[in-house]
């Protein structure tokens, strides 16, 4: 079990939702009289927003028709008191603007206040951050706050005037500002300035001159802003658009063209600066109307052109400042929007020819916010172009076209470029234009990034050529290529997903096209070469469309076609087709239909039963698909039925009603056959999930046949080791004849007694299989329980068997408590326990509340639970309950091993600790559970009536236990399961209506709170095991709280309590702001806290196991789904809490910080996902900085603050809470917004996490590196480089430096962006040639590998990913140095790291050679594999491995290089030297290492005619023959290491084969090379192993069967002939579905039968080798019975004959999950009786004959193993059927046989 997680699902539980995710509205109460009063209270009081908008409207209501003044003053008190987007705010918005007669006396109460808040002087920014808030909202879309904002608007703005001078003043003054008060501050600045840009452009005009006045001041705080770098990027554009407004406002209208022509001071000072300077030009458009951009001119030139001219200009000289360019292309996007306005086409051309100049390099920008803004831009040019086309001038249409024709089409661009041109010109002339284009967007759909943009591309172009194209021409234009795609290509599932919605929708379109569509299904149904899956694809949108009514059987051709269109030929090819999307899509062509209650035909329901019989036991996805289908065929037979019995009087309904119901026999019979024990899961599932439908179906006047048969086998599942089959089971037995039931000739017992035993069995399964036992007694055969009794209490059969369950309960429980030990082996309890929880879950709880004989039994229940977990409490309690072995007072002593203590079973082994430990937990879950059940389900007296069955004060025990068992329990598996009991009861006491049954969690919860502040509860909680119940009981009562209340206390009261108490004495005070105490209820003029809201702590004096604790629960609280909402707004300071408890002084502390942090992440970026290589975090868990420090602001001081103190101290000092602060920052990236709303920037990281780089610990060093790449963004790339690589060209630097410093080098040239210019990078060059000296320094006295390690791995990736950067002087001054490196022979003293460096300096090296000198490479392999480094040899070998294309791929860059790098022509020169083959062989006889024999073993293997050296070598044996060659690889498969096997096994495979082919196999030998073969295929072996037997089947199958055996026995003939034969079968038997389908394969081409498919699934296979063995082979029923007994090697049902810490422990399916050894051996049996169908003798005295038969004898024995023995001793009566064997294959076949 996985002890980190905390994730524990509740039975029967919602996830809760408040109405609003609003805090309540508090406003201050001033002095009001009469009613009002109350009105007041009642709205203060309000226990949710949903409370106080109904007091709202009722008092709106009740004043409708009165203009109330105190209503006005009530309606602006809310309204300012509000925040922003509240709904009161909203709903009191929407109800002023409707009502006009409302909006004046409401705007001057507005005014008032307004004036009223304004009148203040306040001191600080942060007390004019409420004031401007609240005002700002008056002004959006609310005409009554505007006039109110006109009302004051003089004295308004000289307070925001104010607001802005103390915003600079603070910003100027305080120089310790943190980065989240200065974003406070620039939020503060945005709105003054939102507010006075408001006022300038709706001012009185007698108040303008007034407001003019202040411009001065105005200006002054705008250039300081600007000049700010800091400041966002979006304040500074409203703060442009301000300044423009003032100086037009001051100036003139047409004043703006100063902007380009004035030597205005003001304006000249701030046009020096790049941001204001686009601030300012970005205005223009806002504030100038078009046709003065047009009419004016500067130089001679239009101002629109300049203008636009000069933006581009910015975003040229400021390419890598991403805030520049986003606010460059949103001006772009607003002049495009003018093109339309622009009267002079010639400005327009003009205009156009610049924004495309920006658009095309801009639509694949690394931002996506850049990309989508330039695609909008490019659609309104084309909109003009077009419109300048119909007007006869294509010149500017002809410019686009040329552009697109050179862009690249494997970026987003092209498609984003096609799409505008589509939607703007029409499909029509964009085909004309580019006739492949469908073909290139159907290709385009293979390429994963451009997937999305070319499916929308291809949607658009659709819609809009289908409706104006002729329908051939859309049948040639776009059904073909795309049907021609499908047949010519491997689309996956998503591609023909989308690719069929296409058709779909062309077809809906066009109608006519069904007249196209439906002649080429038949075409392509007669083509010798066609293709399923078109097929298939084009009969589903067929079917999907409403155009063809499909044909039915009245139409004739019934047995031919489907429904008019497939033959049916086709699709039982389709239906047993290796693909299961194909097999899928035919089943769904048979089962689905537009109307559901449309009738099946024949064939139809036939086609069903064909893929029940061959795909019964698909994989767990495919499963879930076909049964959803199935699901839906048994409503629509259901619901078609029913018609067809309406129409009853029809002949040809009768004749349907017919065929449906003898359908629904074989159907039954088909899943009936299907529960055979072992069946794999899946058989058994699907079988009883179909038949239970079926069962549950009504199919009016049909019986349905039962026999005992079907009872029985559905008794056996009663005792399936998978609970869901139980269940299914069960729910098919209710629907039994009782009958059946009655009878007692079956092997599963129904006798009470019987049952009760079992339950008390040690294994589980067997007490759940005992429940459901009972279960079905309680609901179909109740006399067995009441045997006569008569029982006067309401539910009768429930009661006795309850009083009987716990009569003997009470028995097991007295040997509990004498000893446990000696329970664990004969009264466990659990199995009871259970059982009687099954049983009460069943009861009717309103029958028996009244009754008092129930409300004593329950009473006796509750007691004897309790009295079971104190009997088993010195054993869940304890320290180590996995272990113990309590003592019992018999002084029983403990054996040497402490393993027993003394207690037998009745086979004589003892009870092991294992079975003590299952007893006790198990024990406790079902007490926990039991009682669950009781408080959830029973009634309480005094709750929704006058009786009940439990008490309040039993309600309250049974909390207090449960508390106890929580706080007190060690083992996991007993407190997880009582925390679902108790949540049970939680939520049952939350919604008691007394107060106190209601009061009880938060009283309990409290004093958890205080016991934890207290200290620990005097050291009785658990301080191990993740706190162990602590955190669930919690857990529990918080989540049941806020399913129940809108506004959850205790949890509040809970997470403030709990950070308070994690937070480490060392955490600064400003962090700890937070942690308030305070009631979240408290009003603003009541600011009291209830006391019982209150718990204590004094900072400082916090024990570290209190801390350790409330890590722990809140690291449960974090990970708990149902609080997902509720815990966010502490997230950031879980946060801080756990990155603090990093540096704490215990391990305790460390650790369970390391587990807050944990759930920490994963509530914030999700869980993670695995990935198949180790790789940097994918997006899909990542998060922008923007986004991740706007949630958590402080939080990014807090990050900032503790890596400033890591980089700026002096000493090595070891600081753990800087390794989670680096993996937090290696899942942040740059936002494209980075800087435009937020000053909290991920590049002030980086020099930071730079001087991470000089830690002396090397994990410190690796994750600075990982988390660096993130934070450089594609403009900051290059200077990046640029800068790391100066400080390693330092040679005095420290090595720990340079090392941390190539690390990130390496993971930077790793995650080079897309596109970077040449310009750019050449820089690079020289700064790299001077880095050399790391490299030199690896051959010199005092070398240090691990930088020559990383320089080397550095070095590989700029060849590979910059490969112009590395001159051919470096190159080779490079390869020299590793040539020395890698062959000197003086090794120096110092050799740290040296094995490792010189095996990737031999990668880098032959990397070098493939680019310069491939001709010294064998040279170099010869070299490499004379080495005295081990390493040197194995990266020698991995090289020829990758020549070969035969490696594994390990993540390796240099291998994954030298990959792309490989060369043929390598090995052909290698092969010309017969030296090559002589090292090799000398590498594999003098190595010692099993991994490097077993590398060079697998190249000899790959290079021909080697198997003689390798048996020389391995045996000194010299002039081999064949036969001993054989003979030799045959021992060394037999005996050598397991990592060997394959590779032995493959040298004999590749030897046979040749001689196969060749015609030269020695007939003696043969035999012996398939019974290793055959040895090889079995579960037990590799994969690796049986793909080896796979491919040498595959190559010599039809060879082998066809061999010419003359000269050999009939003993051995036909021990080679069921030996190969069993062989296969083996492999179609397989777990690994890719070795099942190969050998599938390989048994189509040697049976060679003509069907529609290339492959089919391996079902169908094995049927047609069983075919071919009838047919063709001699000796065909002594093979029929070897097969049907052959020895799979695999355990199906497992005795107790296994180790005694198992025993307790259900193991099913150990091997091969897929193995259905019984179906083969029922298949087998049918084709014996088929075969025997001739004889005179009986079935079982023929089979005895064949066993007898000398022939035969051995090779059964070989085959067969035991099962022979255990056959013949069943049919002599020495064994029953029941215990006789491990495989109930044997007694299958003796049933079938004997019938």
């Amino acid at each position: 079990m996985n002890s980190l997680s905390l994730r524990i699902v509740r039975g029967g539980t919602k996830k809760s939702k408040n109405s609003f995710g609003f805090s309540l509205i508090q406003i201050p109460i001033f002095e009001v009289t009469g009613s009002h009063v109350e009105l007041y209270e009642s709205f203060n009081n309000s226990n949710s927003p949903d409370e106080q908008l109904i007091i709202l409207k009722k008092s709106l209501e009740e004043s409708k028709n009165k203009t109330d003044s105190v209503i006005f003053e009530f309606l602006v008190v809310v309204f300012l008191q509000a925040e922003a987007k509240h709904p009161i705010k909203c709903f009191i918005t929407r109800h002023i603007t409707k009502n006009t007669s409302l909006q004046q006396p409401f705007s001057d109460v507005l005014a008032c206040h307004i004036a009223q808040y304004i009148s203040n002087k306040p001191k600080s920014y942060i007390e004019y951050v409420d004031v401007v808030m609240k005002v700002a909202t008056c002004i959006e879309n609310f005409p009554a706050g505007s006039d109110a904002i006109r009302a004051v608007e003089v004295s308004l703005t000289e307070y925001l005037v104010t607001c802005l001078e103390c915003c600079i003043m603070t910003l100027r003054n305080q120089q310790t500002l943190s980065p989240t008060e200065k974003n406070e501050i620039f939020d503060l600045a945005h709105l003054a300035i939102r507010l006075l840009l408001y006022i300038v452009q709706k001012a009185n005009t007698n108040n303008l001159e007034k407001i003019i006045a202040m411009f001065i001041a105005i200006r002054l705080y705008i250039k300081k802003l600007m000049f700010d770098n800091d400041v966002p990027m979006d304040t500074k554009s409203v703060a442009g658009i301000l300044f423009l407004h003032m100086h037009v406002t001051e100036k003139g209208p047409d004043s703006w063209i100063n902007l380009f022509v004035s030597q205005d001071d003001d304006l000249y000072t701030l046009l020096r600066n790049e941001t204001a300077q686009l601030a300012l030009y970005s205005a223009i458009p806002t504030v100038v109307a078009t046709d003065r951009l047009q009419s004016q001119s500067v130089a001679g030139k239009s101002v629109v052109i300049v203008l636009t001219q000069k933006i581009v200009a910015i975003g040229e000289r400021n390419p890598s400042e991403s805030t520049l360019t986003l606010g460059v292309t949103r001006t772009i996007l607003q002049i495009s929007k003018t093109l339309e306005r622009v009267s002079d086409v010639n400005i327009c051309l003009e205009l156009v020819t610049a924004l495309l100049e920006f658009v095309w390099p801009h639509l694949d920008h690394h931002m996506d916010s850049v990309r989508h803004l330039t695609a909008q831009a490019l659609a309104n040019v084309v909109r003009y172009c077009t419109k300048l086309q119909n007007q006869g001038n294509s010149k500017p249409l002809d410019w686009v076209y040329t552009a697109l024709s050179s862009l690249d089409k494997s970026r987003k661009s092209y498609y984003v470029s096609v799409t505008s041109l589509v939607n703007s010109l029409g499909a029509r002339n964009v085909i004309a234009r580019f006739p492949e284009i469908i073909c290139d967007l159907v290709a385009a759909l293979h390429v994963q990034p451009v997937q999305a943009s070319a499916t929308t591309a291809l949607e658009t172009l659709l819609q809009n050529h289908a409706p104006q194209a002729s329908t051939q021409s859309i049948y040639e234009q776009w059904i073909l290529p795309i049907l021609s795609h499908v047949a010519n290509s491997t689309p996956d599932s998503t591609i023909l997903n989308i690719l069929e919605n296409i058709l779909a929708k062309a077809l809906s379109i066009d109608e006519n096209l069904i007249s196209y569509i439906l002649p080429h299904i038949k075409q392509s149904c007669d083509s010798p070469h066609k293709d399923i899956k078109c097929v298939l694809m084009l009969a589903s949108v067929a079917q999907r469309s409403n155009l063809y009514i499909l044909r039915t059987e009245e139409d004739g051709d019934e047995d031919k076609e489907w429904r008019g269109l497939i033959r049916y030929n086709v699709l039982e090819a389709a239906a047993v087709d290796a693909v299961e999307e194909t097999r899928v899509l035919a089943l769904a062509l048979a089962v689905q239909a537009r109307r559901p209650s449309s009738p099946l035909t024949a064939q139809e329901l036939r086609l069903v039963l064909l893929h029940l019989r061959y795909d019964a036991a698909p994989n767990p996805h495919t499963r879930q698909l076909i049964l959803a289908l199935l699901g839906k065929f048994i409503k629509r037979l259901e619901d078609s039925f029913m018609v067809l019995k309406r129409q009853k009087d029809s002949p040809n309904a009768s004749h349907k009603i017919k065929y449906y119901l003898e359908f629904i026999e074989a159907f039954r019979h088909q899943c009936f056959s299907s529960l055979i024990q072992g069946a794999n899961y899946s058989r058994r599932c699907m079988a009883l999930q179909l038949l239970s439908w079926c069962e549950n179906a009504h199919f009016e006047g049909y019986e349905r046949t039962w026999t005992e048969e079907y009872v029985e086998k559905l008794l056996l599942h009663l005792e399936d080791s998978y609970e869901n089959n139980k269940a299914l089971a069960l729910d098919i037995l209710d629907k039994c004849p009782i009958q059946l039931l009655q009878l007692k000739t079956y092997s599963i017992s129904l006798e009470v007694d019987d049952i009760l035993t079992q339950a008390s069995y040690m294994k589980p399964t067997e007490c759940v299989s005992a429940a459901y036992k009972l279960d079905l007694l309680v609901r179909r055969l109740p006399q067995r329980i009441l045997q006569g009794n008569s029982c006067s209490t309401p539910e009768p059969v429930i009661y006795v068997l309850v009083e009987r369950m716990l009569h003997d309960l009470r028995g097991q429980l007295q040997c509990a408590v004498q000893s446990i030990v000696s329970a664990a082996r004969s009264a466990p309890l659990h199995g009871l326990l259970h059982c009687l929880r099954r049983a009460l879950h069943s009861l009717n709880a309103r029958a028996i509340s009244e009754d008092e004989q129930w409300r004593s039994l329950i009473s006796q229940v509750i007691d004897t639970c309790m009295e079971v977990t104190a009997a088993v409490a010195s054993v869940v309690n304890n320290s180590s309950p996995e272990g113990h072995l309590p003592m019992d007072a018999s002084g029983v002593s403990v054996t040497d091993t402490g393993n027993s203590g003394g207690v037998m079973l009745e086979d004589g082994r003892p009870v092991t600790a294992q079975m003590v430990l299952l007893c006790a937990w198990r024990s406790v879950k079902e007490v926990s559970l039991l009682l669950g059940t009781i408080s959830s389900r029973l009634t309480v007296e005094g709750e929704g009536g006058s009786g009940g069955t439990l008490s309040a004060e039993q309600l309250q025990a049974l909390g207090e236990h449960f508390t106890s068992l929580l706080a007190h329990t060690k083992h996991r598996g007993a407190f997880e399961q009582a925390y679902v009991g108790f949540t049970r009861l939680l939520a049952r006491l939350w919604r008691c209506r007394s107060a106190r049954l209601h009061g009880l969690p938060a009283s309990w919860l409290r004093g958890l709170l205080q016991s934890l502040a207290a200290g620990g509860d005097g050291g009785t909680l658990c301080a191990t095991r993740r706190s162990a119940g602590l955190p669930f009981m919690i857990q529990a009562i918080v989540t049941t709280e806020i399913e129940v209340q809108s506004n959850p206390k205790c949890f509040h009261q809970c997470m403030r309590t709990l950070l308070r108490l994690a937070c480490p004495p060392s955490l600064p005070h400003k962090y700890q702001d937070g942690y308030t105490i305070k009631s979240r209820n408290a009003t603003a003029t009541n600011n009291h806290v209830d006391s019982d809201e209150i718990i204590e702590i004094i900072p400082g004096d916090v024990s570290i196991e209190t801390r350790t604790h409330s890590l722990n629960i809140l690291r449960a609280l974090f990970r708990n789904s149902a609080l997902e909402e509720s815990v966010a707004s502490y997230v950031g300071t879980g946060f801080i809490v756990a990155l603090s408890g990093f540096d704490g002084d215990t391990w305790a502390e460390r650790n369970s910080s390391t587990l807050a942090l944990s759930a920490l992440v994963s509530r914030v970026f999700g869980v993670a996902r695995p990935r198949t290589s180790k790789k940097a975090a994918s997006r899909t868990d990542t998060m922008t900085g923007r986004i991740f420090f706007l949630r958590y602001p402080r939080l990014y001081d807090f990050m900032l603050e503790k890596l400033k103190e890591a980089s700026t101290s002096e000493d090595s000092q070891l600081r753990p809470s800087l390794y989670p602060i680096l993996l937090l920052l290696a899942r942040l990236y740059p936002s494209s917004l980075e800087g435009t709303v937020s000053t909290l920037k991920l590049v002030a990281f980086i020099p930071h996490v730079l001087s991470c780089a000089r830690s002396s610990v090397l994990k410190i060093r690796q994750l600075a590196a990982k988390a660096m790449v993130p934070l450089i963004s594609p403009e900051q790339y290059i200077p990046h480089l640029e800068m790391t690589l100066t400080i390693i060209t330092d040679v005095n630097i420290k090595r720990n430096y340079c090392h941390g410093i190539l690390l990130q080098l390496v993971r930077l040239f790793a995650s080079k962006p897309e596109r970077l210019c040449e310009v750019q990078i050449s820089c690079l060059s020289q700064l790299l040639r001077n880095t050399h000296w790391i490299l030199e320094q690896a051959v010199t006295e005092n070398p240090c590998y691990l930088l020559a390690d990383e320089y080397v791995k550095m070095i590989n990736l700029v060849l590979w990913r910059f490969p112009t950067l590395l001159q051919k002087e470096i190159i080779s001054n490079i390869e020299t140095s590793l040539e020395q490196l890698l062959f000197t022979k003086q090794v120096p003293i110092i050799d740290s790291g040296r094995d490792i460096c010189l095996a990737n300096a031999l990668y880098l090296y032959i990397i070098i050679l493939h680019k310069q000198n491939i001709n010294k490479i064998p040279d170099t392999i010869y070299k490499g594999l004379s080495h005295k480094s081990y390493e040197v040899i194995l990266s020698t070998l991995n090289y020829l491995l990758i020549l070969h294309k035969n490696i594994e791929n390990d993540s390796c860059k240099l291998q994954e290089h030298l990959y792309l790098l490989a060369d043929d022509s390598v090995l052909k020169k290698l092969r010309e030297n017969h030296m090559y083959i002589e090292t090799l062989c000398e590498v594999y006889k003098n190595s010692k290492y099993l991994e490097c024999i077993q590398k060079t073993l697998k190249v000899l293997t790959l290079e021909r005619d080697t198997q003689k050296r390798i048996i020389e070598i391995k045996s000194n044996i010299t002039n081999i023959s064949d036969e001993c060659t054989i003979k030799k690889l045959i021992e060394f498969v037999q005996d050598e290491h397991y990592n060997l096997i394959h590779i032995y096994l493959e040298c004999l495979s590749t030897f046979v084969s040749r001689k196969i082919k060749e015609s030269d196999l020695i007939r003696d030998t043969i035999l012996s090379v398939i019974r290793v073969i055959y040895a090889c295929s079995s579960s037990d072996n590799t994969e690796d192993t049986r793909s080896v037997v796979v491919d040498f089947l595959e190559k010599n199958l039809r060879e082998l069967s066809n061999l010419n055996l003359d000269g050999m026995s009939d003993e051995d003939k036909f021990e080679y002939k069921a030996t190969l034969l069993a062989t296969t079968v083996t492999l179609l038997e397989d777990d690994e579905e890719s070795l099942r389908q190969r050998t599938s394969n390989t048994v189509l081409q040697l049976v060679n039968k003509e069907v529609v498919t290339t492959t089919v699934i391996p079902s169908k296979a094995a049927e047609l080798l069983r075919d071919y063995i009838e047919e063709f082979t001699e000796h065909n029923m002594a093979i029929f019975l070897v097969l049907a007994l052959l020895d799979f090697k695999s355990e199906v049902c497992l005795t107790d004959e296994i180790t005694d810490e198992c025993r307790v422990f259900d193991q099913n399916e150990r091997y091969n999950i897929f193995l259905e050894e019984s179906i083969l051996t029922s298949e087998c049996g049918d084709k014996i009786l088929q075969l025997c169908g001739k004889q005179s003798t009986s079935v079982i005295k023929y089979i005895l004959a064949i066993l007898d038969n000398n022939i035969y004898k051995r090779t059964f024995e070989n085959l067969c193993n035991n099962h022979i023995v255990t056959l013949r001793k069943i049919i002599d009566g020495d064994l029953t059927y029941k215990n006789s064997t491990t495989n109930p294959k044997i007694e299958l076949l003796l049933k079938k046989l004997s019938t």
